[in-house]
């Protein structure tokens, strides 16, 4: 993912500008601040929101309300800035009175001072871990200190003026720093090594920042403009204000930016959608603007000079939402969980969206506002399953830790525990149409338990599969139970009995969810071959299979009438199909992998759950007849007979399904292009004298059409290999991807380093370790993996590089299938 970035985000043409007029979600007047706001910044959970003032004082705010929650006073002189620690826990602020201090964020109490500027402190910032700060001053140096006991560690010095603004890299070997010497330097954390210096601003440069991914740099200046960097030092991208440029801002996501000047406008930049929002406010003086933690909203302080001379200072939250232009489909989003979210579910009537999370807590929520109703931390560990009852009293949540709990939807209250064995893990629950009945997995035995609710005893258990159980759904009338398992089988059976009735046989790999159509008579099952199929449940006949998903599909839901089917999956999409033809009808792109969808009873929502992020969507909101691309495509070198690491070009989202790609003109020698999964692959044979330009165009149902223009270059690597190496240690991907036995490790190496890794399963165990060999520096090193002995499902890998630089750590994720 950081490479596509690297080579995709940075090469956006912005084709158009819009102004908007920002409404507020709530403005608080700053009663407590008697001068201009210097900083804003939000808490890491994006429940609080710090200012730092001119008079001396910092003020912590509820950023739901805008309530006053502390006054932190003790600073000498105008508070600079502030940040919190990754934790929440503490918050650092920096003064002209030449101090750093440390404060608990709960109490408001100062719990350490850090000395040693000769100099206003103009800028402070937490490394990633928590574990160091880093300061700028007027001194012209910046300073690294030990968050734990206050003492210098290292001092980087090089600007010839104030150092006005120092940022960590998102993996804290890093720092980049800006000055009033009109350059913006890195700087190597461990080391203290300068490695680069920006030079291009004519005015001061005023703030920093870098990509969440570590790839851009963002940067304003007194010369009116905001610039986008390279990691190379190439400007991408230039925004002019109507005055100094104060404050710069990436979006937590990447994909917005933001920058404000001391006037009435900030610029937010569209970086998907390549475009340009000026936001006109009310009053004057802006000073300062973020984005909340969730991106959902931008904080800004800004202020107005009365005719006595005296101050009026307001801090604001926008919606993000609100800048977009009229028509656009914008999910509500709600950030939900500290964790990955495994399952979604309505309440029958629609009143309530319950969510459950690896952090253990399960969350209520109306669908309506996107208001938390209840959160219920349950102290079961990973909560991985719910299911309503049939009227929606009340909610069952099953845990990894192996026990189901029933809980009252009103009250949050526990009501009762069905205990199965210690550690099978809980993956499906559901209740018979009536009630009366709970139905739970058991772990890895397969095996089906019957509970009755009101007793809390097992009635019955139900074995035959051979793996997980994974999804579970009960026949109208209530007679039958339907489960899909990893064994790759969906069964049917009789409740009363507990007798196998029917077996549905056909996906190549693990069964994750299972849907049955209102009326009973269709089945739908989602697998983790990439297809979903459609069964007749009184036959077992298979009648159709979807096919779209290009990587396993998590969770499947039928429409409340019937005629339609949700789907999402590990490729990020939401798709939305015709279940009498298969026929796909609508693509959404959650932004992450989706573990559970869910449609409302009523019909007219739907929602999505992956990591962290819970997202409502309109079923029936108009989606654009046109195609549009999400990305553009960076020029290709490849060398001459090296095989190539395997390029996805970009989907196209809008047009009318099903959606048809091709690539013009023919490609260089023994490289192909597979139209159905966009991939162009294999091992080129012979050099291209010059870059050649290459069409991707993707046309829908009825003719409608975009394209992407780019460049492929093939290269001798005997000619190119001595001439340039790769900047950062950064992992390219896997391929093949799904794979059986074995696959092979992509990655960029700047030096010779000795390569290590390990791979986890998605619950966190290590199940196996990629042994250390010695790599020399260069671009596309390969490390082969033995995947072979583990089970088929999603696995996450670490590479670690030590090197003479230090370790570095890039990651990823592969599928394995058998």
């Amino acid at each position: 993912m950081l490479y596509q970035m690297k080579h995709s985000i940075l090469l956006l043409t912005f084709a158009f500008s819009v102004s908007a007029v920002g409404q507020p979600v709530w403005t608080a007047e700053e009663l407590g601040h008697q001068d201009w706001i210097n900083v804003l910044v939000f808490s890491p959970d994006g429940t609080l929101l710090a200012s730092g003032s001119e008079d001396q004082t910092i003020i912590l705010r509820d950023a739901d309300t805008g309530q006053e929650l502390q006054h932190f006073t003790g600073h000498t002189g105008p508070v600079n800035s502030v940040a919190f620690s990754p934790d929440g826990i503490l918050l650092v602020s920096a003064s002209e009175d030449q101090s750093i201090r440390l404060w608990n964020v709960e109490t408001g109490r100062e719990l350490r001072r850090l000395a040693g500027h000769t100099g206003p402190v103009n800028s402070v910032a937490f490394s990633p871990d928590g574990m160091q700060l880093v300061s700028a001053s007027e001194d012209q140096s910046i300073r690294l200190w030990d968050t734990g006991t206050g003492q210098e560690l290292r001092r980087f010095t090089g600007h010839t003026g104030p150092v006005n603004s120092v940022a960590f890299s998102p993996d804290g070997t890093e720092l980049i720093s800006g000055s009033q010497d009109q350059s913006i330097r890195r700087w190597n954390t461990g080391t203290g090594q300068e490695l680069q210096s920006f030079t291009g601003h004519t005015g001061s440069v005023n703030s920093v920042a870098f990509s969440p991914n570590g790839n851009a740099i963002l940067s304003g200046s007194d010369d009116k403009t905001a610039r986008l960097w390279r990691a190379n030092g190439q400007v991408v991208l230039t925004h002019d204000h109507r005055s100094e440029v104060t404050s710069v801002a990436f979006s937590p996501d990447g994909t917005y930016l933001v920058s404000g000047s001391n006037t009435d406008q900030f610029i937010v930049s569209d970086l998907l959608r390549a475009r340009r929002i000026t936001v006109t406010l009310t009053l004057t003086h802006l000073s300062s603007a973020t984005f909340s933690p969730d991106n959902l909203l931008i904080a800004y302080a800004s202020g107005r000079q009365q005719i006595d001379g005296s101050k009026s200072t307001y801090t604001s939250l926008i919606k993000v939402t609100s800048l977009e232009t009229p028509g656009t489909i914008t999910p509500r989003r709600f950030i939900a969980h500290t964790s990955r979210i495994y399952s979604v579910t309505f309440s029958p009537d629609g009143s309530q969206l319950a969510s459950a999370s690896w952090d253990g807590s399960v969350r209520l929520w109306d669908p309506d506002s996107g208001e938390a109703l209840k959160s219920i931390l349950a102290g079961q560990g990973t909560a991985f399953a719910l299911a309503f009852t049939p009227d929606g009293t009340q909610l069952a949540v099953g845990y990894f830790s192996g026990r189901v709990v029933l809980i009252d939807a009103v009250t949050g209250e526990q009501l009762r525990r069905f205990e199965g064995p210690e550690g099978a893990e809980i993956y499906s629950v559901t209740f018979s149409p009536d009630g009366s009945l709970l139905a739970s997995t058991s772990g890895s035995s397969g095996i089906i338990r019957l509970w009755n609710t009101s007793t809390g005893e097992e009635v019955r258990s139900i074995s035959g599969h051979t793996n997980i159980v994974s999804s579970m759904v009960f026949s109208p009338d209530g007679t039958q139970l339907i489960s899909g398992s990893y064994d790759r089988t969906i069964r049917l059976w009789d409740v009363g009995a507990g007798q196998e009735l029917r077996r549905f046989s056909g996906h190549q790999s693990a069964v994750y969810s299972i849907a049955i159509s209102p009326d009973g008579r269709r089945l739908v099952s989602g697998s983790h071959d990439g297809s979903i199929r459609s069964w007749e449940v009184d036959t077992g006949q298979e009648l159709r299979s979807f096919l779209g998903h290009f990587a396993p599909v998590f969770s499947v839901d039928f429409s409340p009438d019937g005629t339609q089917l949700i789907s999402g999956g590990f490729d990020g999409r939401i798709r939305r199909w015709e279940e009498a033809t298969g026929r796909e009808l609508r693509v959404w792109d959650h932004g992450s992998i989706v573990y559970s969808v869910a449609v409302s009873r009523d019909g007219e929502f739907f929602a999505s759950a992956g990591e962290q992020t819970l997202k409502l969507w309109a079923w029936d909101a108009e989606q654009s007849t046109s195609l549009e691309f999400s990305q553009s495509i960076a020029d290709q070198s490849f060398p001459r007979a090296q095989p190539i690491t395997p390029l996805v070009l970009p989907v196209a989202t809008g047009g009318t399904a099903p959606i048809t790609y091709m690539l013009t003109p023919a490609l260089p020698d023994m490289l192909n292009f597979d139209a159905s999964t966009r991939t162009i692959s294999g091992t080129p044979t012979s050099v291209t004298a010059s870059p050649v330009e290459y069409t991707y165009t993707a046309t829908d149902a009825i003719g409608t059409t975009q394209s992407l223009l780019f460049r492929i270059h093939v290269y001798s690597p005997v000619l190119t290999e001595a001439q340039s190496l790769p900047e950062v240690f950064t992992v390219v991907g896997n391929y093949p991807n799904p794979f059986e036995e074995t696959t092979q490790l992509t990655f960029d190496l700047p030096w010779p380093a000795r390569v290590r890794g390990e791979v986890t399963d998605v619950i966190g165990r290590q199940v196996l370790r990629i042994p250390e060999s010695s790599i020399a520096a260069g671009w596309s090193r390969k490390i082969n993996l033995n995947g072979g002995s583990l089970p088929s499902g999603i696995y996450l890998y670490r590479l670690i590089a030590n090197s003479s630089s230090g370790n570095s750590v890039s990651v990823g994720a592969f599928v394995r299938v058998h």
